[in-house]
């Protein structure tokens, strides 16, 4: 994708007020640039189009920003709702303690992407390109999942359909749905790093599935708390996915599997989801086991599996 960035007159803010709604304001800039070194305080607007500098929100508010291009960092501290469409970030993203939904669709960041300490009804980062590291750590998503008629989609963590050219951190977080690292039914992360997922907890599942991963895979201390509507497929999963190095499975518990390989066609896709692993595949300390799934004739991890390492998930 090609940015041309050309600064232009500066577009005076429209603000206006519909009387049942947020406080929400269109505009290009804030202020009036004097210098490479301006900031844009994003509060309680949308910004959309237009060439910035430095972009911080403001705490307490909200902020959308589509088709904007970001010459340095973007970074909000305690702000509320933020949705981030089709932005191009030249620098790094830090969203810590957001007390909104936390939404990245179609970005192009050429650092790094943290988001921390969220308390957030909704975690998205799909369509993106990051070329470095992505960290998801220690946030909170509360709602319902499935959402009632009519709610946007809540209760989840979802990281996919991305490409990241670092390594992809998921932890200590929480959901009453799901922790969802790709998705064998709406697409995969193509990562040149690791994908460590360690110490979430997820209602329904924690999830690493069908993504392309050139380095380790390690899927440590999560748990699936269970006591959905969706009892029996409450799983941790390592699904579908091509890895180049190793794969670890450890210390995981679950109500239903922990799921290290498919042997059976995925019911919607019609595919088996078996992991193709180029290291080794080690599991142990899992609850259930993951050797403990019933699948018969198979074994549910030698024939889950295509691994050209060592297999020990003996547990």
């Amino acid at each position: 994708m090609t940015y041309i960035q050309k600064r232009t007159a500066l577009v005076p803010k429209i603000r206006f007020v519909p009387m049942a709604t947020v406080l929400m304001a269109i505009c290009t800039v804030h202020g009036t640039p004097a210098n490479a070194d301006d900031i844009t305080v994003c509060s309680d607007e949308v910004i959309s189009g237009g060439t910035l500098d430095d972009v911080i929100v403001e705490k307490g508010t909200s902020c959308t920003l589509m088709n904007v291009v970001i010459d340095g960092n973007l970074k909000a501290k305690g702000a509320k709702d933020i949705m981030i469409m089709e932005v191009k970030v030249e620098g790094n993203v830090e969203i810590k303690k957001s007390a909104g939904s936390v939404e990245i669709r179609g970005a192009q960041i050429d650092g790094n992407l943290r988001i921390v300490g969220a308390t957030s009804a909704l975690i998205e980062v799909a369509d993106a390109q990051i070329d470095g590291n992505v960290a998801v750590k220690r946030n909170t998503v509360t709602g319902i999942f499935p959402p009632p008629a009519g709610e946007p989609l809540q209760g989840v963590i979802f990281i996919r359909r991305n490409g990241i050219d670092g390594n992809l951190t998921v932890s200590n977080n929480e959901a009453p749905g799901l922790v969802q690292v790709g998705s064998c039914q709406s697409g995969g992360n193509t990562v040149d790093g690791n994908v460590t997922v360690i110490g979430n907890s997820g209602g329904i599942a924690v999830a690493v599935n069908c993504s392309e991963v050139d380095g380790n895979i390690a899927l440590r201390n999560n748990t699936v708390v269970g006591g959905t509507i969706f009892a029996g497929d409450e799983d941790v999963q390592v699904n579908g996915d091509t890895v180049g190095g190793n794969v670890i499975v450890k210390g995981n518990t679950a109500p239903d599997q922990v799921s290290v390989g498919a042997t059976v066609p995925d019911p919607i896709q019609g595919v088996v989801f078996r992991n193709v692993i180029d290291g080794n595949l080690l599991c142990f300390g899992n609850d259930p086991d993951p050797t403990s799934e019933s699948d018969p004739p198979f074994d549910p991890v030698e024939d889950g599996n295509v691994v050209d390492g060592n297999l020990d998930c003996s547990d």
